[in-house]
């Protein structure tokens, strides 16, 4: 049966006329709520570490919803970096999604995915980085908790600024550092390129 899904997915996604790997803003936002629908559930098709079985997914104006239950919270993480990686996807609701062991509260857990999430796609089609490598992002009760080193300190200001315009995002605490080696390394890149 997911075979068969996955390729209805596919020949959905391949009728909707768009490249979802286009990180142009104009063809992101072009396209379809259908066809966003069929990658994501192709996705968790084929993606193993996602048991999707019991998960729904609908999607309403790149607003892509995911109800059901899921074995545990990393699993509702994994989904939700999965879903919110995906271009054209504007946000993901998972005000229906339920887990059965919870360690931290799934809006938290939520929380950080989505700030990960969003660290990744400004680090693969933004024009500032932020290290993901090297920054550990948690949340509790809507506070987002930044900690770790950075290269320089505008990729700090860059890390709060975007945690903050997160959906859910309360506050940003950060004991983000800057690696003055790292920064030491750039400038001499810098100073050997002049």
């Amino acid at each position: 049966m997911k075979v068969v899904f996955l390729i209805f997915s596919f020949v959905a996604f391949l009728f909707s006329d768009v490249s979802l790997a286009d990180s142009n803003p104009v063809s992101q936002n072009s396209v379809s709520d259908t066809a966003i629908t069929g990658f994501v559930k192709a996705k968790i098709a084929i993606d193993s570490s996602i048991p999707g079985d019991d998960v729904s997914v609908t999607t309403n104006n790149n607003v892509v919803s995911l109800s059901g239950t899921l074995p545990s919270d990393q699993d509702a993480n994994n989904l939700i970096n999965m879903v919110q990686s995906i271009n054209g996807v504007k946000a993901v609701d998972t005000s229906h999604l339920s887990v059965k062991r919870v360690t931290p509260p799934i809006d938290d857990a939520a929380i950080a995915a989505k700030v990960k999430a969003v660290f990744i796609k400004n680090k693969l089609v933004g024009k500032k980085a932020v290290p993901l490598t090297h920054i550990q992002i948690a949340s509790k009760a809507g506070v987002v908790a930044l900690s770790g080193t950075t290269g320089n300190q505008s990729q700090i200001d860059n890390a709060i600024k975007l945690a903050k315009q997160i959906p859910g995002v309360k506050d940003v605490q950060s004991t983000l550092t800057v690696d003055n080696h790292k920064e030491k390394v750039r400038t001499k890149k810098m100073a050997a390129s002049h």
